[in-house]
């Protein structure tokens, strides 16, 4: 049986919640990046208590190289090889494929190899992606404010340090000046785009008086419910509340960079120019069934 190679590429989707009669496969380039080889192993799943026995009686049950959580999975075809980290383990299912592990160096193709099982990670990466351009909020007193937002999943917290305040995009600074002394509420509404990482911006504000004022800060969200609790969009609205009751003072200062995107066409004109192609076959088909590449010569492997 074969299958022909498509060039109609979609994401894989992840791991599914309950398994029916999947078909498992391997995934594996070339060990010669030069090389536009992909190497395509149909297997079968191993028990746990077999494949343990397997690495103890082959000395490689060694805890310190073998992950917490591991799927167990051998080709049909293929002999015995060495598969470097980063062999994919995918199923179909429903005419669907779906990642299921990634490879740990060690024993391939007709040997049990051990798979991270990416079932158990899916939902801390999701967790992760979702953090990206969270911003970060720090209160330091009822009338400071520090916010960041970066294009990473780690979060900071905290005053902004010598290397946050480098560079200065913007500032603002706001006098009012009441009729006459009582509560009041003021609102300064502002705006992050997609375009900035914001190293650190500074919400402050104060009073003649020894009461300090207050700052309440909300999101501004005219879209529909799930778009108002994302964090990935090109702009954010926020709206500064600054509660205060005589004269106030606030100020704004936002520190951070303007990010600087690659013309991909552009670069991938360039970057061809200089580029040794590899030989690729005109035609080919992948045999699902049992590994390797068929051309019109006969096995290429």
């Amino acid at each position: 049986m074969f299958a022909i190679l498509c060039i109609d590429l979609r994401p894989i989707c992840p791991p599914p919640d309950k398994i029916n009669k999947p078909e498992f496969y391997a995934i594996s380039l070339s060990k010669d990046c030069m090389d536009s080889k992909i190497n395509l192993y149909k297997m079968t799943h191993v028990d746990t208590k077999e494949c343990k026995q397997f690495y103890r009686r082959s000395g490689l049950d060694v805890k310190s190289i073998w992950p917490k959580y591991t799927v167990c999975a051998k080709a049909l075809r293929g002999g015995e090889c060495l598969w470097q980290s980063g062999v994919f383990l995918v199923l179909k299912q429903d005419n669907k494929w779906m990642l299921a592990g990634f490879g740990v160096h060690g024993p391939g193709c007709e040997l049990p190899s051990r798979f991270l099982d990416y079932g158990m990670y899916h939902q801390w990466v999701l967790t992760v992606l979702e953090r990206i351009g969270k911003p970060a909020i720090t209160r330091l007193a009822p009338n400071i404010l520090i916010m960041r937002r970066r294009l990473t999943s780690v979060q900071r917290f905290g005053p902004c340090d010598a290397e946050e305040t480098r560079a200065e995009i913007f500032t603002d600074h706001t006098a009012i000046l009441p009729f006459s002394p009582k509560a009041r509420i003021a609102y300064y509404n502002f705006t992050i785009l997609a375009s900035y990482e914001y190293s650190c911006i500074v919400f402050r504000c104060n009073q003649n008086t020894k009461a300090q004022p207050k700052i309440r800060l909300r999101r501004l969200c005219l879209a529909s419910r799930p778009a108002c609790y994302q964090f990935s969009t090109l702009q954010i609205d926020f709206e500064l509340e600054i509660g205060y009751f005589d004269n106030v003072e606030y100020h704004v200062n936002v520190y951070g960079e303007e990010l600087k995107f690659l013309d991909m066409k552009r670069m991938l004109l360039d970057s061809n120019k200089y580029l040794v192609r590899p030989g690729i076959p005109e035609s080919y088909n992948i045999d699902v069934n049992h590994g390797g590449y068929f051309q019109k010569e006969g096995w290429l492997g």
